[in-house]
């Protein structure tokens, strides 16, 4: 029905808007159970999303595909584009169902904290797009856990941070809420802006390097049966 462009970055839309809209609602429903709920979201929508448009999610994930070469310009720049409308609506529905504030829940301004969560984007950030690229884009790109390993890399992120902030690795998630404040022109929260872009992105090119490094360059997809088991 629509061109294979649009249906990419529908696709995108809705995995980013549904991941990103269950961040908030999570941590202020469940509490320290959240990490449960958005790692199953997000292992739900690769394993239904993936096979059209990658299932990335984030920008920090595209910049890696692109490092990668793995994502074309073109598709980088209207993934990034579609992930922050995407965190934009999601924060316009979190904010009509609940007060504004729990879209920075956690967020501090003292700048102690905002090296640690900057010190914590970059390393887990670092660890997902590794989890992401080595399950995704390397020689055992066709396998059926893929979903699972990404899922259950953020969730284990999740549980480690205890602010439980709409970030959780993701740029999209910090900037569709920083656009919803500014349209009410109420914008506090700069330098977590600033941190939620510049650590994630970081982690990303160094953890596509190491990709890179760590990666055989075979083009012989490995399957459970040709992979050798060392105990």
């Amino acid at each position: 029905m629509f061109s294979k462009l649009i249906t990419q970055l529908l696709a995108e839309f809705l995995g980013t808007f549904f991941l990103l809209l269950t961040i908030p609602l999570a941590s202020h429903g469940v509490a320290t159970l959240s990490p449960l709920a958005i790692g199953f979201i997000l292992s739900a929508m690769s394993f239904s999303l993936r096979h059209i448009c990658g299932a990335h999610f984030n920008p920090a994930i595209c910049f890696a595909a692109f490092v990668n070469k793995s994502l074309s310009y073109s598709l980088f720049v209207g993934y990034v584009f579609v992930q922050i409308i995407a965190g934009f609506f999601a924060a316009v529905y979190v904010s009509s169902i609940h007060e504004s504030k729990i879209l920075f829940v956690g967020v501090e301004v003292d700048i102690g904290d905002i090296w640690r969560l900057a010190l914590w984007e970059f390393i887990y950030t670092f660890a997902l797009v590794s989890v992401v690229l080595h399950v995704s884009f390397s020689g055992q790109r066709q396998n059926d856990f893929y979903g699972l390993s990404i899922g259950m890399l953020l969730l284990s992120a999740a549980f480690t941070d205890d602010k439980r902030t709409v970030s959780l690795l993701n740029p999209a998630a910090v900037t569709g809420a920083e656009l919803l404040s500014w349209l009410r022109g109420s914008s506090d929260s700069f330098i977590f802006f600033l941190v939620s872009w510049i650590a994630p992105m970081s982690a990303a090119f160094v953890g596509s390097i190491f990709f890179q490094m760590l990666d055989t360059k075979d083009d012989r997809v490995r399957r459970p049966t040709n992979i050798a088991m060392i105990y």
